[in-house]
Order: structure tokens, then sequence, then C-alpha cells
């Protein structure tokens, strides 16, 4: 990444792993019904450091990191049922996807040890809580907040109200993801 831009350069990292599997099958149309179903799986994971590539991202995580967009399981179903009366009657179908992937980014959290620390991390009233931030400072949106399902005292995020800024941390969830547990 170039900065704070979306401008990216092909890199390079020491090694990767990433083992998966791709499954296909369909049947033939049988009295006009068809069916077809994909399913795969991929865990993409990286090692550090970085050894090629323009530029260089200096937020990028140490050690063995996963990617983004890994699936533990994806699938898509097509059903169709063709009528008799292919010139006259239409056709129906039924598509269905699944995607288990990773969110992209990290959730907000709170912990003020080395081997924890989370930028996020701040006190209220003299408690634990947690900044509505990403990793660098910049303000959630409220649509933000809602995506990842963020919840504050009980109270979930709109794509056009936010949360508090600040929330405690023992009253911070998600709908969507695990948040880390507050640690001191």
């Amino acid at each position: 990444m170039l900065g704070n831009t979306p401008i990216t350069f092909p890199i390079e990292w020491h090694n990767s792993k990433i083992p998966g599997f791709a499954l296909r099958a369909s049947m033939p149309v049988n009295h006009g019904f068809t069916a077809l179903v994909v399913m795969s799986s991929v865990a993409a994971r990286f090692f550090t450091p970085q050894v090629g590539g323009a530029g260089s991202n200096p937020l990028a995580p140490l050690g063995v990191f996963r990617i983004d967009h890994d699936e533990a399981f994806n699938q898509t179903t097509h059903l169709q049922y063709q009528t008799p009366w292919k010139r006259i009657a239409p056709w129906f179908a039924f598509n269905w996807r699944y995607d288990s992937g990773l969110v992209a980014g990290a959730v907000p959290c709170y912990g003020i040890n080395p081997s924890n620390d989370c930028p996020q991390s701040t006190m209220l009233n003299g408690l634990p809580a947690i900044m509505m931030t990403d990793a660098l400072g910049i303000p959630l949106t409220a649509d933000q907040e809602f995506q990842a399902g963020f919840t504050c005292n009980g109270v979930h995020a709109t794509p056009t109200t936010a949360l508090p800024f600040t929330c405690l941390a023992s009253q911070f969830g998600s709908t969507l993801t695990q948040v880390p547990f507050a640690r001191n």
C-alpha cells in the first residue's frame, strides 16, 4: 500500500500456505428440472517478512497472518425448472449463495499490555472503554459500525446512527464478529 491510499503493488512474502478444495456437481435436465452446486474452501496463510514488491506496508502484521478473504466454506446452489411448454410458459429458478469469509479489518478492542495493545483502548469514568475508531484512529462511520454488527450496551448501530464514540469495554459487542476479551 502506498501511504494511506488504496494504491497497492504486487508483493511477495517469505512463504505461504494455501490449502483448500473445490467441488462441483451438476444434474442434467430431468423432466424439466436441473441442479448445480459448487462448494469450496481455502485457508490462505502468509508468513512475514515481505521479501519483494514495490513499496512496503508499515502496518503489515508480524509472523503468520491470514488475508481478509479466507473462506472456511462457501457454496453456490442453482435449481431450475423448465415447464414442458417451453415456447409459451416461463421457467423458474432459485439461486443461493453462502460465504463464511473473515471480516476485512480489525475489530475495536481494549488492551493495554504490550502483548495485547489495542489502539482504541481508553478509560470512561475510570472503567476500561473502547473508542469507535479503526487501528489508525480514524472514527468509524455509522454504516461501518452497522455492517460489523456493533452494539454498545445492547443498542445496535444503524446505517445512519452511530454508537457513542466511547463505549465501556464490558458493554461493547457485535452480532457478526468475535470481539476480543478486554484485558488490562
